[in-house]
Order: structure tokens, then sequence, then C-alpha cells
């Protein structure tokens, strides 16, 4: 993947920042990274879809919470990692620091 866009989220301005991913695109968290989804592009907060989409990162990262703690089905929901980053989303959304980055394939 070619990285299009690196933002450092530090500040409450930040996190209100509109970020747009194309079609082909996704936004990533590298902070987030582990076995399953390895550096450089870490953990994939958003994935490709059909049509080009835009929100803060505050609304990216809340929903991707949202989505783990909500409409997963129960078993999944229940699983200790996916409790834990669902809270990691809404941690960064309070403690900031943290890099969001969106992808293209090229």
């Amino acid at each position: 993947p070619m990285l299009r866009l690196s933002l450092r989220v530090e500040s409450a301005a930040e996190l209100d920042q509109v970020v747009r991913k194309e079609a082909a695109e996704r936004l990533s968290l590298p902070e987030l990274s582990d076995e399953e989804s390895p550096l450089p592009v870490g953990w994939v907060l958003a994935e490709r879809s059909a049509a080009p989409v835009s929100g803060t990162v505050r609304r990216f990262l809340l929903l991707a919470a949202h989505q783990l703690e909500e409409e997963l089905p129960e078993s999944y929901r229940s699983l200790p990692q996916v409790r834990e980053l669902a809270a990691s989303l809404r941690r960064l959304v309070v403690e900031r620091g943290f890099t969001l980055c969106v992808w293209a394939d090229g």
C-alpha cells in the first residue's frame, strides 16, 4: 500500500478535523498494530468502501468502537481482545497522541 496521508492527532481540534478516504482507500491506526494487523498499516479503522467516505477523526474512532461493541455477533463482541480494542479506540478520543493514516493500493 501507498501512504497518502499521515495525520498526527494531539489536540481536540485535530480530532474534529475532517478526513476523506476514497472508495479504494483504507484508514488505519499504526499504534494499534498487532500480529493480525502488522505495521506499517496497523489496525484498519475503515476498509475499502463502495463510495468515498468523509468524517471527523472522532467520528471514525467512535463509529469503529460502536461497531465492535454493538454490531458484531455476541460471540465476537464478548471476546476480551475485541472489548479491549473498543476501549482503546474510546481512549484515543480522550487521550489523543496517535497517528491516523490513509492508505491507497498502488
